[in-house]
């Protein structure tokens, strides 16, 4: 099973939850940053890495392992190993920017829309069951 990770990064604002999400451009839709876990890699230091890559966020406060889960990823006949993780990140991350994913063998190079989202938006816009984990995420 290839193991993954997810990174749901949260932040309060006027009293309600936010979820940090990318969009590609020219891309398929809503996600939170993520990928896989490399060989001699922990699961830490890859949601670190997968955060850099795809936001350019470096500035981490704390992180949380919620949950691990099995995920059948349809699309690319493959069972996944989902580890979610609750990402609290340091203050003053912008509201918005866009971003070049600097590795990857489907996104080097690519440019994406960094943003926040409401969680409860984010339960149902975001792509491949990830909206799923929000309540779970938002109650630790």
């Amino acid at each position: 099973m290839i193991k993954k990770v997810l990174a749901f990064c949260v932040r309060e604002k006027e009293n309600k939850y936010e979820i940090l999400v990318l969009s590609k451009i020219n891309g398929k839709g809503t996600e939170v940053p993520g990928g896989s876990v490399e060989e001699g890699e922990s699961l830490e230091e890859s949601v670190k890495r997968e955060l850099f890559e795809e936001t350019g966020i470096d500035v981490i406060k704390d992180i949380h392992h919620i949950l691990t889960i099995p995920f059948h990823a349809k699309w690319r006949g493959e069972w996944q190993e989902r580890n979610i993780f609750k990402v609290e990140l340091k203050d003053n991350i912008k509201d918005e920017w866009v971003h070049e994913i600097s590795d990857g063998v489907e996104d080097k190079g690519k440019k994406a829309k960094i943003y926040w989202l409401d969680s409860e938006v984010a339960k149902t816009e975001l792509l491949w069951g990830q909206g799923a984990f929000i309540e779970e995420i938002l109650k630790k």
